[in-house]
């Protein structure tokens, strides 16, 4: 495989890998983030149902309070109330509105249903109790032949306060089912499960109808016996997989149910690994790209070297290389084209100082023969010096041996002597950057202190003001509920008024809205400045226990500042003992040196001459044989000559 082909495959490669790998990562971190993202959404809407409810609950125990209370009522004037119950009808014609007696007599309703005895009925016995209010379960209207729900609430006695009938207002199922039928779409089921684990609301009405059991789910078992908020993943082979989540309303006892096909997420999932696989093609498709041309201007310079060296192999040095590049192959071109030309020097002064050999070998056979008559007549005068320097070339030498073994010994120890003193050296710097980094510590340290201790002010401070807020808050939510039930009794008022306060009863009611708005947000925001307030006397504690730690830290660090000086101190003293230590061995080397460089000198001189004595003797006697041979050689020398002319002039230059 080329070059070229190599680094377009790694480029690729180190592309597609991390790629592939993150598009997989994002992928299943962005599907569960989804899943999430659906259940919280699906649980607000459930909780939007709950409240949905509970403010039309809210609404219809206002009218049946306002009623219960209006000196009409008290006074168990009968005709009197059957006509105001009437009047209340036509305001609230959803509801129905009966007033019992204390023996569980419906003694007046305001619809033409005809009355009966709710003595047994337990949402009586706990009005008749004195609970303010009480929810019924839901039971079948014989009269109306429909499903309802009965609230009740006691009526009062206006100077002693005690129970002295009961005021009964009875609401369909068909109210609360559009709350949930609103929010039922694109596959979106919401529905609301009573206490006893039946269908309450739900877009399909025969299965309100029918009061469907739903205690065998196991979702709503839990959700109902624990009391709790909740999700599931269900498996249905018909609907397929969906999305559940559930909420408990304290109040009534329901399970607000809401039910989202998981067809969402995985269409929402679809959709993102589309993206990001046309993504990654993209990027693989420019990467793929800029790795051709890459490999294309990194391979095309070293295919010219190559032709290049290719040539030369033949002989040819007449070619050049040109290369403008300045990165590493452009300076390996340029080195290329500068061994090339060094290499046809090269050559050229080959052929130049071949002739100059041939020529040079054939006086050299002359003048050794010439040379070899000389050197018998010397040889015979040396051997007799030779001899007596000999012996005293011998005994120069074992003085020399001994004197530098003790030079040897005495220069180690300086050298060790040194090295201990460097030691020295650098462990006093070492302590005492060891030292100024204990002191940068314990500064750091009382900075922290004093920015912990200022923080733990501010949260303190924090703190107070949270709490004015809250006193606030309380006083708009009782201002709110003030003008709530001030909207009501207008409402009622106007009711009575007929048609002349129908348009006043439209803004008293839109006024009650207003305030039950204005209580909802003063109850969250109380709940805020609750949470706050708590995570702040949290911050205060930790902030007050960072302050001790803190002092503690500072007086070990200032502990270890003392132990670092003291340590200083010794390795102080050590290391300037060691020098004057080193300073002596280093003057006896430095003496030691020079008698061996002395004795030295001497047996050089005896030496030498001695080997030059042996040397000139051996010399002159070998030297008219070595004569011969250099004629010889030389003769063997121009044939040399010659075959490297030959060798060299197959280069062209």
């Amino acid at each position: 495989m080329s070059v070229k082909k190599k680094l377009l495959l790694i480029m690729i490669l180190i592309s597609f890998i991390p790629l592939i790998l993150l598009s997989v990562i994002s992928v299943r971190y962005l599907s569960a983030e989804l899943e999430k993202e659906t259940i919280n959404q699906c649980k607000e809407l459930a909780i939007e149902v709950n409240l949905q409810i509970n403010g039309y609950l809210d609404k219809s125990f206002i009218a049946l309070k306002t009623i219960a209370s209006n000196p009409t009522v008290k006074s168990f004037d009968l005709p009197k109330i059957k006509t105001f119950l009437v009047q209340v009808q036509k305001v609230y014609p959803e509801n129905s509105f009966a007033l019992d007696d204390v023996k569980g007599n419906q003694v007046v309703r305001g619809d033409d249903i005809p009355v009966a005895n709710i003595w047994e009925r337990p949402f009586y016995q706990l009005a008749l109790k004195g609970q303010d209010e009480v929810i019924s379960g839901v039971v079948f209207s014989k009269n109306s032949n429909r499903f309802v729900i009965n609230l009740v609430t006691p009526v009062r006695d206006a100077d002693t306060g005690g129970v002295v009938g009961i005021m009964q207002g009875s609401i369909t199922l068909t109210k609360i089912s559009e709350f949930v039928t609103n929010l039922s779409n694109n596959g979106t089921i919401a529905y609301v499960i009573d206490s006893e684990g039946k269908i309450l609301a739900h877009p399909d009405q025969n299965l309100v109808k029918e009061r469907v059991d739903m205690n065998n789910v196991g979702f709503i078992k839990e959700g109902l016996s624990e009391k709790k908020d909740g999700f599931a993943i269900l498996e249905d082979k018909e609907a397929g997989k969906k999305v559940v989540t559930y909420v408990y309303d304290d109040r009534t006892g329901w399970l607000i149910c809401l039910e989202v096909p998981y067809t969402v997420i995985t269409a929402k999932t679809h959709s993102l690994l589309v993206m990001i696989g046309l993504a990654t093609l993209v990027v693989l498709l420019i990467v793929g790209i800029m790795a051709f041309f890459v490999a294309k201007s990194f391979s095309q310079p070293i295919l010219k070297m190559q032709k290049l060296a290719s040539q030369i192999a033949q002989g040819d040095l007449t070619q050049k290389i040109e290369i403008s590049s300045k990165d590493e192959i452009g300076l390996l071109a340029t080195a290329f084209s500068t061994m090339v030309t060094n290499l046809k020097r090269l050559v050229g002064q080959v052929q130049g100082n071949a002739h100059q050999l041939a020529a040079a070998s054939e006086e050299l056979t002359s003048s050794a023969e010439q040379s070899a008559l000389a050197a018998n007549q010397v040889a015979s005068s040396i051997t007799e010096v030779a001899e007596g320097t000999d012996q005293q070339y011998h005994v120069l030498t074992e003085v020399t041996a001994v004197i530098e073994q003790m030079s040897k010994s005495i220069q180690q120890a300086a050298e060790n002597a040194n090295g201990v003193s460097e030691q020295s050296i650098k462990a006093v710097n070492t302590a005492q950057e060891g030292g100024r980094s204990v002191q940068g510590a314990v500064k750091q340290m009382l900075d922290i202190e004093h920015t912990v201790s200022t923080s733990a002010i501010v949260v303190a401070q924090l703190g107070e003001r949270s709490k004015e807020i809250g006193q606030i808050v309380d006083t708009i939510s009782g201002i709110a509920s003030q003008t709530n039930l001030l909207a009501l009794n207008a409402a009622i008022e106007a009711a009575r008024a007929g048609e002349q306060g129908r348009g006043f009863a439209v803004v008293a009611e839109e006024v009650r809205k207003l305030a039950e708005q204005s209580q909802e947000a003063a109850k969250k925001i109380a709940h805020l400045i609750g949470e706050i307030q708590s995570e702040t006397d949290k911050a205060v504690l930790a902030m007050q226990e960072g302050t001790r730690e803190v002092k503690t830290g500072t007086g070990v660090i200032n502990e270890v500042g003392v132990s670092f000086q003291k340590i200083i101190e010794m390795i102080t003293n050590l290391a300037a003992q060691v020098g004057d230590i080193s300073a002596v061995i280093r003057h006896l080397a430095s003496d030691s040196q020079q008698v061996v460089f002395s004795v030295q000198q001497v047996d050089q001189l005896t030496k030498s001459a001695t080997g030059e004595v042996q040397n000139v003797s051996a010399a002159t006697e070998e030297q008219a044989a070595s004569m011969e041979e250099i004629a010889s050689s030389s003769q063997a020398l121009a044939q040399m000559a010659q075959n490297l002319q030959d060798a060299v002039s197959k280069f062209r230059i």
